[in-house]
């Protein structure tokens, strides 16, 4: 069990990327952050969770985690500033995956993780969770997102074959843009 704690945090000193919309902080997965960190050991809430989810916080203040709720199970949680929670998606079957990413719009991009080479999924839920699309994809790692909200994943691994691709995604229905094959280049 896994106990999420939030303490209470200053204003951001520098206003370039004032969220931590996807893991790492930004689509270079620098994980620098443009907040002091806390000035005090004080815990505002806990949240007692299955796991170890990477929260990421979206543009309007929401932390979005997802996680395992049981084996082969898992959700995601977006939880208000004050600890309680807002909503959360439906249960999927799955292991789960990594970070989730949050667009301006507040589209959230999730994904299932994967096991003895099993295929793997990336979802995309509406601001308020329901779901928007489903895309198969080989093994994946967080989407990061383009400046015009295409969805970029880098997908495939040892697990399934050894299927190592970038993949662009239309976000408004998780359709292929484009696909570049690292070994063949096209």
């Amino acid at each position: 069990t896994l106990f999420l704690h939030c303490l209470a945090l200053p204003r951001a000193i520098s206003q370039t990327s004032p969220f931590w919309t996807t893991y790492q902080h930004d689509a270079r997965h620098t994980g620098l952050s443009p907040f002091a960190g806390p000035q005090t050991n004080t815990v505002k809430w806990t949240l007692d969770l299955i796991g170890l989810p990477d929260p990421v916080a979206g543009p309007t203040g929401l932390i979005y985690l997802s996680f395992e709720t049981s084996r082969w199970n898992w959700k995601v949680v977006a939880v208000n500033p004050d600890g309680t929670i807002a909503f959360q998606t439906a249960t999927y079957f799955g292991r789960g995956g990594p970070a989730p990413t949050i667009a301006d719009d507040g589209t959230i991009y999730a994904g299932t993780g994967t096991s003895s080479g099993s295929s793997t999924d990336l979802y995309a839920f509406y601001p308020d969770g329901t779901l928007k699309w489903k895309r198969a994809l080989p093994a994946f790692a967080p989407a990061t997102l383009g400046p015009d909200g295409t969805v970029y994943v880098a997908a495939g691994s040892f697990l399934t074959g050894g299927l190592n691709q970038l993949v662009a995604l239309n976000p408004s229905d998780g359709s292929s843009k484009w696909i570049y094959d690292f070994y063949s280049g096209i």
